[in-house]
């Protein structure tokens, strides 16, 4: 069993397995639902992102008690498990002990043991969740997702509010916060080749003089890094024309502020 694996030439998230049991998974409206469905405690949740991300091996039993739950088959996870125990070099995972879930820690090589409360008496799938807009977003990968605002509570930044450019990218860096402020490496990786990890820096952390102008590329890869979808993007980059197209008109002529800086 190795103690150290070297997925770059094809990462764990990106095996058919986790492709399939993400999706299953995200039926559910949140982490705490998928928890709380699957009788976990609530300081497991990071186990929860594990596996979203292609970092754990979860057993077998929690595969179809998560199968179970969304009303899915197996049959169209059996064949890419399996297929994924053996690219780790396992012939079998070990059973589940009562009460608890095991999970196969693939860059550490060792299994965790997580703990599950009592199932009850009857055990109620989870509603259907109304398509609401950023109930779920996802990256290019299909790993990171935003959780949407509680009802009530609106804390997402808006960009159809912001007066001007330099308040628009006040904004970008708001939502960046609200998102969670993911790394400038993640966001670089997953912004579809807008910028570099150097250029994306200097647009959330850079001074007004060291912070690039913003171009529509820029806006959407920041908000795709971020776990933004179609739907999101297309409000900012809507945002980004409108600001530039007013100060085109207050300078009375056709002034290019949208700069495509594609070497970078």
């Amino acid at each position: 069993m190795p103690t150290e694996l070297d997925f770059l030439a094809s990462p764990p998230q990106d095996h058919p397995f986790y492709r399939e049991f993400r999706s299953l998974l995200y039926e559910f409206e949140s982490e705490d639902q998928v928890r709380q469905a699957m009788n976990m405690v609530p300081r497991d949740s990071h186990i929860i992102r594990g596996v979203l991300a292609g970092e754990l091996v979860p057993s077998w039993p929690f595969v179809k008690r998560a199968a179970h739950l969304t009303g899915k088959s197996t049959s169209d996870l059996r064949i890419p498990y399996f297929s994924l125990l053996q690219l780790v070099d396992m012939e079998d995972f070990p059973p589940d002990p009562p009460m608890a879930y095991r999970f196969y820690e693939l860059r550490a090589g060792n299994f965790l043991m997580v703990a599950r409360k009592a199932a009850r008496r009857r055990t109620e799938r989870p509603a259907p969740a109304a398509p609401t807009p950023a109930t779920y977003i996802h990256d290019l990968a299909g790993v990171q997702q935003v959780w949407s605002d509680a009802p009530g509570y609106n804390l997402k930044p808006d960009p159809l509010s912001a007066q001007d450019m330099p308040e628009l990218l006040q904004r970008l860096r708001e939502f960046w916060e609200w998102a969670d402020k993911p790394s400038m490496q993640t966001l670089a990786d997953r912004s579809g080749q807008a910028f570099s990890k150097s250029t994306v820096s200097k647009i959330i952390h850079g001074s007004a003089s060291s912070s690039p102008a913003l171009s529509q590329k820029y806006v959407a890869g920041v908000i795709r890094g971020c776990g933004g979808d179609e739907q999101e993007i297309t409000r900012w980059v809507t945002a980004c024309r409108v600001l530039n197209a007013a100060l085109r008109r207050s300078l009375g002529g056709p002034l290019v502020l949208v700069r495509d800086q594609s070497s970078e």
